[in-house]
């Protein structure tokens, strides 16, 4: 096994396991708010198909940037690191810690902000179905 092979299979690896995580913190979400509130079929199907519209707006906006070249390694341009998302999701953790910490939290407080924490993974674990567009451009660029 050449180097291309294992760096092909690692990428669907990344991006078979980025999926079934974030369809999986979806599916506890959703157990979980249907803990508290009654929720029917057509919430489930609304809540199926924002997912897969997020992830297809996602991957539709990644593979515009790589037609822009912004991923071109001769591209000299200095990509800074996003100092506000690691910022947000400090803030995040310490917002629900001080929830969870509070004497006052009843069941369904509690079931809420599991659920929201549990939506926030899912969106989280989309980020990397990038890397199905990845491994199709390894493909492509392979043939």
């Amino acid at each position: 096994m050449n180097n291309l092979d294992k760096r092909k299979n690692y990428v669907i690896f990344l991006a078979i396991i980025s999926f079934c995580l974030s369809f999986v913190f979806l599916l506890g979400a959703f157990k979980t708010a249907s803990a508290v509130k009654e929720l029917n079929f057509f919430s489930f199907i609304l809540c199926l198909a924002l997912y897969l519209g997020t992830i297809l707006i996602y991957n539709l906006y990644i593979a515009r940037l790589i037609n822009k070249g912004y991923f071109n390694p001769n591209n000299n341009k200095k990509r800074k690191v996003n100092v506000s998302l690691i910022m947000l999701f400090s803030v995040f953790g310490l917002v629900v810690g001080k929830l969870i910490s509070n004497s006052n939290v009843g069941n369904d407080t509690a079931f809420t902000i599991l659920t929201y924490c549990q939506v926030a993974l899912c969106l989280a674990f989309i980020l990397g179905t990038h890397n199905f567009i990845k491994y199709y451009v390894i493909v492509k660029l392979d043939n």
